[in-house]
């Protein structure tokens, strides 16, 4: 069964005490009304027009309005509503351009309605289906803008490191080199064997939930250590052949990547050359625990 869409108006209304006609929708035109009059005074009724449908026509055709009435700009520069007021020679340009619209639709889909009725009734809204559209427009909003917040987080902790590294190149040894879209960074050193591990392993890890649904999430690096020697292999393509992720993350990823390029190759405290490890997984986790 399908839910028909809310309708809304499309309102014309002339405000005389301002020689004005303000150009805009509404569900309900007698509750915005009783605000715009506040403001710009007794409207016209009699003179004032209405168009009722689906409520994303509505935003459309007040869209459309706007623009071809541009040059008629009212001078009002401040209250409710202004930006959406033209002076009163604009109306008889927004009549024909709705007349035009609504000639060419199927007799009797719209009406242009001249005058505003004191009470004007909607049609009634299926507020099962509205409950549940809201409920899953806010689960997945929220899970979407919780994920990107924690992403945020993450990248907060990456810039802080990188910025670390560049202010204390002189006492920490690390060196870094690029060989087939992997950044091998090494840093020597026992005692920050854990700060490495746990901040920048989970800082080049992200998890994002989209908008319309979906999950998508990726993991740029991986990490071994041997000695004094912990090594990051982080991937800089961010996006594996036919794959496609969220504009967003791809935009948060290649800025994880640009960070990392700012650091020199070689930190003023590694006077030697710092090898690189080459440890398998299999290897490394054989290690751990033994």
């Amino acid at each position: 069964m399908t839910v028909p869409s809310q309708a809304a108006y499309l309102y014309l209304l002339v405000f005389p005490e301002k020689k004005v006609v303000k150009v805009g929708k509404a569900n309900d035109i007698l509750n915005r009304l009783a605000t715009l009059k506040r403001w710009w005074g007794e409207p016209d009724y009699d003179a004032s027009y209405c168009v009722k449908a689906e409520e994303s026509l509505v935003f459309r055709l007040e869209r459309a309005l706007h623009c071809f009435l541009d040059e008629f700009d009212s001078p009002e520069d401040s209250g409710d509503g202004h930006t959406e007021l033209f002076r009163m020679e604009a109306l008889p340009i927004a009549l024909r351009h709705l007349e035009l619209y609504i000639s060419n639709k199927k007799p009797g889909s719209y009406e242009l309605t001249k005058g505003i009725p004191r009470a004007l009734a909607m049609p009634k809204q299926n507020s099962k289906y509205d409950l549940r559209a809201y409920e899953r427009f806010s689960k997945r909003g929220r899970l979407a803008l919780d994920s990107l917040d924690d992403t945020l987080r993450q990248l907060r902790y990456l810039h802080r490191w990188v910025a670390l590294l560049l202010r204390w190149q002189h006492k920490i040894q690390y060196q870094w080199d690029v060989t087939d879209d992997i950044i091998f960074f090494r840093a020597r050193s026992k005692q920050l064997h854990l700060m490495y591990s746990k901040v920048l392993w989970p800082a080049l890890s992200y998890h994002v939930s989209g908008f319309q649904g979906g999950f998508h999430g990726v993991n740029l690096c991986s990490f071994c250590s041997s000695g004094d020697v912990n090594q990051f292999e982080i991937s800089t393509k961010l996006l594996p052949d036919g794959e496609r992720r969220p504009d967003v993350l791809e935009l948060l990823l290649a800025q994880a990547v640009q960070w990392i390029n700012v650091l020199p190759r070689r930190s003023a405290a590694a006077f030697e050359e710092i090898p690189r490890l080459n440890i398998s997984l299999h290897d490394f986790f054989e290690k751990q625990d033994a």
